[in-house]
């Protein structure tokens, strides 16, 4: 019995069960999370239904949909979130690179960002009506519905676009800022290789956000009949 104790104990308190309970303490991580496990149930519900497990499918399929509202709810608020990021961007001046200077890519990808927020908040704020219309506290009449849906996506698919540039320009940015840096650099330097370091992780992380960004723009494409993906294709996307 005492083995058993100290196994469980050995479980409960395992670094890695301390990680995944931090990330899920947050609101980032939950959604994350959720998004995670609703898209894998739309693959493994679309397999079944193929296979003709009907009543298998329906189950993923209902998790895969009370997911989906869950993660609306816990984006309430958030379309507050982007409209003061684009307030923010608009007040700043002409966007400085680590180098010195200002750069015409860098003041397109804070033009575009503003952009992108105003679109994100859009799109979080249609989504939003969409969520009340399923906890039954809207009733909205179907073709209003519809009309809702598609003003959503297509504010959600504008954002993707406006990222996918965003970070075009960011790249931009980073390759000039490493050209007039290397013209300047001084291996002994401790500020020339932190700024070095700096541009190479920037770059790292545009490189990321533009490889998601082009995942997740079938998802709203998709739900708009720009393109004719299966749920298994769109649900190993997202």
């Amino acid at each position: 019995m005492s083995q058993l104790a100290l196994y469980s104990a050995h479980l409960l308190l395992h670094p890695q069960l301390t990680k995944a309970l931090k990330v899920l303490s947050t609101t980032v991580g939950r959604d994350k999370t959720y998004r995670l496990i609703q898209y894998f149930s739309r693959i493994i519900a679309f397999h079944l239904l193929r296979s003709g497990r009907k009543q298998d499918a329906l189950k993923f399929d209902g998790l895969k949909g009370g997911l989906g509202i869950l993660r609306k709810g816990l984006r309430i608020g958030k379309p507050l979130e982007h409209v003061q990021s684009a307030v923010k961007l608009s007040a700043q001046g002409p966007k400085v690179g680590l180098s010195g200077g200002a750069s015409g890519a860098a003041e397109v990808e804070r033009l575009v960002q503003i952009c992108r927020q105003v679109a994100y908040a859009g799109y979080l704020s249609t989504d939003m009506v969409l969520y009340l219309q399923s906890i039954k506290f809207l009733s909205l009449p179907p073709a209003k519905l519809t009309q809702t849906a598609t003003i959503s996506n297509r504010l959600w698919l504008s954002g993707i676009v406006l990222s996918v540039v965003s970070g075009m320009a960011g790249l931009v940015r980073v390759r000039k800022e490493a050209q007039r840096l290397a013209l300047v650099v001084d291996e002994k330097a401790e500020g020339d290789r932190t700024k070095s370091k700096a541009l190479s992780a920037q770059k790292t992380a545009l490189n990321n956000q533009l490889l998601l960004d082009s995942l997740d723009f079938f998802i709203p494409a998709n739900n708009l009949g720009y393109t004719h993906l299966s749920d298994g294709t769109v649900g190993a996307v997202g």
